[in-house]
C-alpha cells in the first residue's frame, strides 16, 4: 500500500506541475533555459528512463540512432526531456502487452527531429485535430488521463519554435515527432 500510495503521490505532482507550467503560459509565457545540448545523449537518458517500466509492462523499448555522430543543438534540455516523457507515458498507456515503442533521432543541416513511435493503438481520424486541446479525451483516453499533456507538449514545442507532429495509421500505432528547426551548434 505504501508503494501505491508513493506512485500515486508523485503521478499528482506531476500533474500539477504541468497545470502550474500551462496556467504560467497563459499568464506570462513558458521561460526556457536554452543550452547547447547532445540530442543523442538527451535521447539515451529518455531511453534508461523508461527502460525498466516498458520491460515490466512486458513492453519492447528500443532506440535508434540514424546517424553515426550528433551535432549539438540549442535546447531547454529539461522541458524537451518533459516532453519526451509526456510521450513516452502516452505510448506505455496505449501500447499492449508484447508491443514496441521505438525512440528515434535524426538531423540534418537545418533541422533535429526526436520521434516517439508505437505500435499500440491508433488515434481515430477524427480525433487528431483535437488531441493538442487542453482537457481532450479521445474515445481510446486511459481513465487517468486528464488531458493535459500533449496540450503542454504543443506549448513548450512552440515556444521552442518547433513544431509536434502526429502520424497515426489504423492497426499500425502512431508515431510522435518533435521537429526543432533551430540553428545546429
Amino acid at each position: 500500500f505504501l508503494s501505491l500510495i508513493r506512485q500515486e503521490g508523485l503521478r499528482m505532482q506531476h500533474l500539477i506541475a504541468d497545470m502550474l507550467l500551462l496556467a504560467n503560459a497563459d499568464a506570462r509565457g513558458i521561460s526556457l533555459q536554452i543550452n547547447d545540448a547532445a540530442p543523442d545523449d538527451l535521447l539515451l537518458c529518455v531511453y534508461e528512463k523508461y527502460e525498466n517500466l516498458a520491460a515490466s509492462k512486458g513492453i519492447s523499448l528500443q532506440f535508434s540512432l540514424v546517424d553515426a555522430a550528433y551535432r549539438d543543438c540549442a535546447l531547454d534540455t529539461e522541458r524537451i526531456t518533459q516532453v519526451l516523457s509526456i510521450l513516452m507515458d502516452n505510448a506505455l498507456s496505449y501500447t499492449p502487452q508484447g508491443g514496441k515503442i521505438l525512440l528515434l533521432l535524426s538531423q540534418s543541416a537545418h533541422h533535429t527531429i526526436f520521434a516517439v513511435a508505437d505500435d499500440g493503438s491508433s488515434i481515430p481520424e477524427e480525433e487528431k485535430a483535437h488531441i493538442f486541446e487542453r482537457f481532450y479525451h479521445g474515445k481510446n483516453s486511459s481513465s487517468e488521463s486528464v488531458g493535459i499533456g500533449l496540450a503542454l507538449a504543443k506549448t513548450v514545442l512552440e515556444k521552442e519554435k518547433g513544431d509536434i507532429i502526429v502520424n497515426s495509421e489504423l492497426g499500425k500505432g502512431s508515431i510522435f515527432e518533435l521537429r526543432f528547426y533551430k540553428t545546429i551548434v
